[in-house]
């Protein structure tokens, strides 16, 4: 058993308390995705239901922490202000941050951030994790080419089925964005899929995002063009991925787009030479999804902040050891602050 796993068991005797530890330092940014009325079997991770995201904000006030705006956390950053807060973010674009998200955020007055992947409302995404669980929940036999090797998943379980969509979703994941638009095609096309047609039905309308973009809850990001991993193409095609999102945004709304997140937002795809790009272009703050929390220290490293992913699946305890700090300096290695 390893420290780590041995300090997690000890933490779940307590439940995550206390939550006002030094670990939690200053406050937190979530991040969410989708808003929805059931979560899906192979997808859950990107969504959370009304009831579960109505839970969580009762936890946060529970514990004092003050729900404030992407756009005030420079100066929360460099302040003495001691009261906790956390900043509530959504990530691509999807068309429930209108239908569900913005009604919610209303009627709790409280503000949220949506980053924007331009491809969404411009129909160009290509939304094939979802297009994936309708392939392995529709069908026993699935039987494709591979780079010449036949690949074959007979489903007669559930078993079976979430080892197939893990399976050639990590096989997706694995690809070159050259490669993957070839592959998609092909793959979807033996099932009579049109993965185009993902994209309408899920995505964010520019006519919405206006809408959105004129409510004062709301703050609008960039998230890039196309959803690539930034450190998977050259610095040329980063530079345009991310200045020309922040600029089509900005004829869009008529208003100046001040935020970004990074795609997919890991020690894999964010490095130094692309939180100076970013900073570079004008954007006033960057989110990774590197977990953790929030640092007078911050308010010098405004373009590579954490923030922790949530969705349905977190739990009350995993939410309190996020508040408390103690999951991210665990997971860090014993750091406070985590560096790229």
């Amino acid at each position: 058993m390893t420290i780590k796993s041995i300090l997690m068991k000890a933490l779940r005797l307590t439940n995550g308390y206390p939550i006002n530890t030094f670990l939690g330092g200053k406050g937190i940014i979530l991040c969410f995705h989708r808003i929805v009325e059931h979560t899906s079997l192979h997808n859950s991770i990107l969504e959370i239901t009304l009831p579960a995201l109505q839970r969580l904000v009762n936890q946060l006030q529970a514990n004092n922490f003050e729900i404030i705006s992407i756009e005030e956390i420079k100066g929360r950053l460099a302040s003495k202000n001691s009261k906790k807060f956390a900043v509530l973010t959504f990530d691509d674009g999807y068309v429930d941050n209108y239908t569900y998200a913005l009604p919610f955020f209303i009627q709790n007055n409280l503000p949220f951030t949506i980053y924007i992947s331009n491809s969404m409302p411009n129909n160009t995404a290509l939304i094939w994790w979802y297009a994936l669980e309708d392939v392995v929940r529709k069908n026993k036999h699935i039987v494709f080419m591979y780079r010449q090797n036949k690949q074959q998943y007979s489903i007669h379980s559930l078993e079976e089925e979430k080892n197939a969509f893990s399976s050639i979703r990590n096989l997706i994941l694995s690809l070159s964005s050259a490669e993957k638009e070839l592959f998609l095609t092909y793959f979807f096309n033996l099932f009579g899929i049109n993965i185009q047609a993902y994209s309408k039905h899920f995505s964010l309308t520019w006519e919405q995002i206006k809408i959105l973009s004129k409510n004062n809850l709301v703050t609008i990001g960039a998230h890039t063009k196309n959803h690539l991993a930034l450190s998977r193409i050259d610095s040329t095609e980063v530079y345009s991925e991310i200045f020309e999102s922040k600029i089509e945004l900005e004829d869009m709304l008529s208003m100046p787009v001040n935020h970004f997140a990074y795609p997919f937002g890991s020690v894999n795809e964010v490095n130094m030479a692309t939180i100076i790009q970013v900073e570079a272009i004008g954007f006033t703050t960057a989110v990774t999804t590197v977990g953790g929390n929030l640092f007078a220290e911050h308010a010098g490293l405004l373009h590579s902040l954490p923030r922790f992913l949530v969705c349905e699946l977190t739990s009350k305890f995993f939410l309190n050891i996020m508040l408390n700090g103690t999951y991210a300096y665990i997971n860090n290695g014993f750091k406070l602050l985590k560096s790229f």
